[in-house]
């Protein structure tokens, strides 16, 4: 009886817990995964002797009560669920105190009283007087053992709910197949139960302390000093633009898989992006910008363009929990006297954006939440309904504002858009070779449609001429399974050197002076990590020490190559791809001009910044700059 009260208990505290993160979560855990953690904790409770059995079961009930209660108040906050990666924030909740104790409900302690009470029934109990007791237990331990296989055999291969991005939007998949749970930890407790989530957060936290790389050597250290400073010298370089857009809102568009192919592409003489290629002639168009993303493609990309830094090759930016980042730049604007937001039509705990962006020193966050009675297309609010909202927020601002913008509209599959673009590129169908090209060129055109409205619409209120634009593409395209080409395109899209994306500054009234120095600028190598400086540059300061990017407007014969995340020492140097193989232009018909930097050179710096995401050390490294000024 105590067992199966220990159960109903457990399962009844995981169970209010997934009734509050299941809108949310859009998949709700089966009741298989739900019994795992139950019959594995008391399959090991039966070995111990009798007090102690359910002194155990009382502490261990207690532990899952008290971490599903956190992870209530965390979510009814954060919209996500508590993970020890965070562990490094802990020190901060007696300063936030009260807001802890105004999201904490009492009643969500009483599960917690409930444990206790059963361990001490148990524990004070008379333990039953009984030759074969020990035998029973052993047999009773074994049995649950094995049930607990075979449930976990059952869940496994139970479909689960999942409101799936993929082409066709199948109800259910199996947990092996559920993509919204591998890039978002509510997702995977709402897939596979709370207790099973926190586990799995367990064995994810353990192996990355068990495997850490070891802490950088003081010469290492002393490389990587030297590297900053490096970059910090060259962020000091002036250039004909250097404060052009000071007091200006910046609104930074990152445009969701657009690719640097579409620019300027016509099919069937119909332009995919018009409005960005008109917007494009009357501001600074860079056509050689890498796409630098690699595990956490979307996530990936807005770190790069928040921190200064290359992403990791090891794991998704998103993952990466080491409280307040030192160098950033929402904290570096913040500083300059703007307000910080950010502004996305889907959900928060997606790529742990809840967490994220305020690591970052974004104080304003809007997520699906906040675009419930707008325009819903595909996996959230539309760009159109998104972009309005943005403008409404910029109108009542009363002070510069950064606004940080996610498009979400022209998602893989491609299949969200409206129905007046079914006929586009229609004779591009899968059933003809030519995968999804055809869809993602109409959600593509779609988004430029979106993005043109955005500027009119910011023109009738008057907050054009005061605005720094800033779009670009996020990540490539990705899974498109072509097998024929198209003749327009005239190059393989999936190459290596079409591995670019289009980033465009458009500075409203200062279309001349831009116009005189756009030749200059538009074969500049870069990626999204140089825009931290670049944008600073055009307010008229310089980025703090801790940036690896370098503005767009250091001359091109002084940057240093460009390397490339990924599991090849890939790198970029004078319009050249280089790597193991040799090299690849990525003009035709280019040849090297001068000498290629030897193996230590580029790679070295790749390791470099990969020791850089330990941002503690970031800090440490900008206290000894500040220290050193300071003398």
């Amino acid at each position: 009886m105590l067992c199966t009260a220990f159960a109903g208990l457990l399962i009844t505290q995981e169970s209010r817990l997934l009734l509050e993160i299941t809108p949310d979560s859009q998949s709700m855990v089966t009741w298989p995964w739900r019994l795992l953690s139950p019959l594995a904790a008391l399959s090991f409770a039966l070995l111990l002797p009798w007090r102690l059995r359910w002194i155990f079961l009382g502490l261990v009930g207690s532990a899952a009560s008290l971490i599903m209660t956190a992870d209530s108040a965390y979510f009814s906050f954060f919209h996500s669920v508590t993970s020890l990666r965070a562990a490094v924030s802990l020190h901060q909740l007696w300063d936030v105190r009260d807001s802890v104790f105004h999201l904490v409900e009492p009643a969500q302690l009483v599960l917690v009283v409930a444990f206790i009470g059963l361990a001490l029934f148990g524990a004070l109990g008379k333990a039953p007087r009984s030759p074969g007791l020990l035998t029973s237990a052993r047999a009773w331990s074994a049995g649950l053992a094995a049930l607990s296989l075979v449930v976990w055999w059952i869940a496994w291969r139970t479909p689960v709910m999942e409101n799936t991005h993929h082409i066709g939007n199948q109800p259910k998949r199996l947990p092996s197949e559920h993509w919204g749970s591998r890039y978002s930890p509510v997702r995977f407790a709402a897939t596979f139960g709370v207790v099973n989530y926190h586990l799995n957060d367990l064995g994810r936290w353990s192996r990355s302390r068990i495997f850490a790389p070891a802490p950088p050597t003081r010469e290492r250290r002393g490389e990587i000093r030297n590297l900053l400073e490096r970059k910090f010298e060259l962020n000091q370089s002036s250039s004909p633009l250097r404060g052009i857009a000071e007091g200006r809102h910046v609104v930074i568009l990152q445009m969701e898989s657009w690719q640097q192919f579409l620019v300027d592409l016509k099919i069937d003489g119909v332009e995919v992006m018009p409005f960005f290629n008109a917007l494009s002639r009357e501001g600074l168009r860079f056509d050689y910008m890498m796409d630098v993303t690699h595990l956490g493609r979307t996530s990936d990309a807005e770190f790069a363009v928040h921190t200064g830094l290359l992403p990791d090759v090891r794991k998704p930016a998103s993952f990466f929990h080491l409280g307040s980042i030192a160098v950033s730049m929402p904290r570096t604007l913040k500083r300059m006297g703007y307000r910080t937001a950010s502004y996305h039509g889907y959900d928060r705990a997606f790529w742990n954006r809840a967490y994220t962006h305020p690591e970052w020193g974004i104080e304003e966050m809007y997520f699906e939440e906040a675009f419930r009675e707008e325009e819903q297309l595909g996996l959230g609010a539309s760009d159109r309904a998104v972009f309005r909202f943005v403008t409404e927020k910029l109108v009542s601002s009363d002070q510069p504002a950064m606004s940080f913008v996610l498009s979400l509209s022209s998602h893989h599959p491609y299949i969200y858009t409206p129905r007046e673009y079914e006929k586009l590129f229609a004779y591009m169908d899968p059933s003809q070779g030519y995968g999804l090209m055809g869809a993602y060129l109409r959600a593509v055109h779609y988004a430029d449609w979106a993005l043109g409205e955005f500027i009119d619409e910011m023109k009738r209120k008057g907050l054009h001429e005061k605005t720094l634009y800033v779009i670009y593409g996020d990540h490539d395209m990705g899974g498109l399974a072509m097998k024929r080409g198209i003749p327009e395109l005239g190059q393989n899209v999936s190459s290596p050197s079409a591995d670019r994306i289009p980033l465009l500054i458009h500075i409203p009234g200062e279309e001349a002076r831009l116009a005189s120095v756009g030749d200059t600028y538009r074969d500049t190598i870069g990626g999204l990590h140089d825009l931290f400086p670049t944008i600073v540059h055009l307010l008229g300061e310089d980025p703090p020490l801790g940036v690896t990017g370098t503005h767009l407007f250091v001359p091109q014969a002084e940057r240093d190559p460009l390397p490339i995340p990924g599991p090849a020492d890939l790198y970029v140097w004078d319009h050249m791809l280089h790597g193991p193989g040799g090299f690849l232009p990525l003009k035709p018909g280019l040849t090297p001009q001068r000498p290629v930097p030897g193996p230590k050179g580029p790679t070295l710096e790749r390791q470099l910044i990969e020791d850089m995401l330990d941002h503690r050390l970031q800090r440490e490294l900008i206290a000894l700059r500040s220290a050193a000024r300071a003398n």
